[in-house]
């Protein structure tokens, strides 16, 4: 799960850590890994220990300055070794309960595929995604070379989307009402 920006959109504040209806926002993406995934890990840049009762495990980017979500799922991908791994963001409020799981069934369907990634009614989600393994060294060539868009690595890989309905949404503005973390 990525967890390890600045917050600039939030004043500066750690969305993850912001409370709605009196539960951090990382409680709902982590639940949902919990049930689907064998493992929960959180790329978090800060307040790692209040992130570390949401996961197995914490990590922060091995890249410097806040390098964007890519640098996250980068530092995931070498701390992880498996066939498949769920990408959700801290703050997608709207990620229904089975997507992890369609995810995964479409990875798996489409052999050629290297990414499933959520569509949902508004446009393709790139931070609501399941990978196969193995690709960190595309991921990381594709960082070195400068390259920071999700969308633009995503672009690189044979990508299936799974459509949701409805919008996943985030939260990079302070709707209301919310508690400081």
């Amino acid at each position: 799960m990525l967890a390890g920006g600045r917050g600039r959109r939030v004043d500066g504040r750690d969305k993850g850590l912001l409370r709605r209806r009196g539960r951090p926002l990382v409680s709902g993406p982590a639940g949902l890994l919990a049930r689907h995934c064998q493992r929960v890990l959180i790329s978090a840049n800060r307040h790692q220990a209040r992130y570390a009762r949401f996961a197995d495990r914490v990590i922060a980017d091995t890249m410097p300055d806040f390098a964007g979500p890519l640098a996250g799922i980068s530092a995931g991908m070498r701390a992880v070794r498996a066939r498949r791994v769920v990408i959700l963001p801290c703050d997608a409020a709207g990620i229904p309960a089975d997507l992890p799981a369609r995810l995964l069934r479409a990875l798996a369907l489409h052999g050629h595929a290297d990414a499933a990634v959520a569509r949902d009614a508004r446009r393709r989600q790139p931070m609501v995604m399941a990978l196969r393994g193995g690709l960190g060294g595309a991921l990381d060539r594709y960082l070195a070379g400068g390259g920071r868009s999700a969308h633009g690595w995503l672009d690189t890989l044979e990508v299936v989307e799974v459509p949701v309905r409805g919008d996943i949404g985030n939260h990079n503005v302070m709707p209301q009402p919310w508690s400081p973390d």
